[in-house]
């Protein structure tokens, strides 16, 4: 056992479900344990992978930019009628963004900001959990936010997997600028069925500008 998940039985006995965090096999009921060792320890190393994931599809997506905007490779595909696939729709519901929805010099502004030392990118993993809200360590210069599902900037409703399982799982870039015309909310979705990140397709799927 290892992850974000339901767990029967833990009780000898008893027809107990709890929700929560397990790691390499070793669960805790106790709230306080939960929260304080096993949860964060899996959010660490979790939070770690998915961000240097979904860090790397940023700056190719950026990387492959241009004058008309995003790249197609990080666009939802929809058909003539504009429904996308329902694997997609399994994931994430619309709407869906366009090529035009982000200019090649404002995904460069933007990308500029991650991990800068003055008004870096603010980069989160969403949790779906409640009243969830942590700062982790990435390395020894950066860090990454952990959001509960009251804090994210997009709809979560619109997201159809749980979260934490890597398949379905999102990502918020977040830019504090009010300068006329900057991209302030990115947000990517890993739409690979497969449970490990080196085979994660991530698409972007709400984009905000100020």
């Amino acid at each position: 056992m290892h992850g974000y998940g339901m767990y029967l039985y833990f009780s000898v006995g008893a027809d107990k479900r709890f929700t929560g965090f397990s790691m390499n096999g070793k669960f805790a009921s106790g709230a306080a344990e939960q929260e304080e060792a096993t949860m964060k320890a899996f959010l660490q190393e979790y939070g770690t992978q998915c961000v240097q994931s979904a860090t790397a599809a940023l700056r190719d997506l950026v990387e492959k930019a241009a004058a008309d905007g995003v790249p197609a490779d990080f666009l939802v595909a929809k058909d003539g009628d504009g429904k996308a696939e329902k694997s997609v729709e399994d994931m994430v519901s619309a709407p869906y963004p366009e090529a035009s929805v982000a200019t090649q010099a404002s995904l460069q502004a933007f990308s500029a900001r991650l991990f800068a030392e003055e008004q870096p990118l603010q980069v989160s993993i969403y949790t779906g959990l409640s009243n969830k809200k942590l700062m982790l360590s990435l390395n020894e210069e950066s860090s990454f936010s952990c959001l509960g599902a009251e804090d994210v900037r997009m709809d979560g409703a619109r997201l159809k997997r749980q979260q934490l399982q890597v398949a379905g799982q999102a990502v918020e870039f977040f830019l504090d600028s009010e300068a006329a015309g900057a991209l302030r909310v990115l947000v990517l979705v890993n739409m690979a069925s497969e449970f490990e990140w080196e085979a994660a397709k991530w698409k972007l799927v709400h984009c905000e500008s100020a």
